[in-house]
């Protein structure tokens, strides 16, 4: 084995490599709303904006321990049901549901 044989299979692995990566890098993640929504919410119409704020970190230390803080206003809270948290792209989407009801 030549080592110009070396350094042109070594180029080709390395090409590969870097082609394949780069196209997955730029494939655009598959929009998974349609299916959650149908699924989860048996497709009932959504509130766009209830002015729900969610408050959390970038990046967990522990993705099982993440701390998330949620403040939903007054007059949301007043008329809501159930909050649902949906995280896509998550092996198990839904990540906790709260139920309001009397105190």
């Amino acid at each position: 084995m030549t080592a110009s044989w070396k350094l042109k299979t070594a180029a080709l692995v390395f090409a590969s490599a870097f082609s394949a990566s780069a196209a997955y890098a730029v494939e655009p993640p598959k929009d998974v709303w349609p299916e959650l929504h149908r699924d989860v919410f048996q497709s009932r119409e959504m509130l766009q904006d209830g002015g729900i704020v969610m408050d959390a970190p970038d990046r967990a230390e522990d993705a099982a321990l993440t701390p998330i803080t949620l403040t939903v206003p007054a007059e949301f809270a007043e008329n809501a049901k159930k909050l649902t948290l949906v995280i896509d792209h998550n092996p198990s989407p839904v990540a906790f549901e709260v139920a309001f009801g009397p105190a």
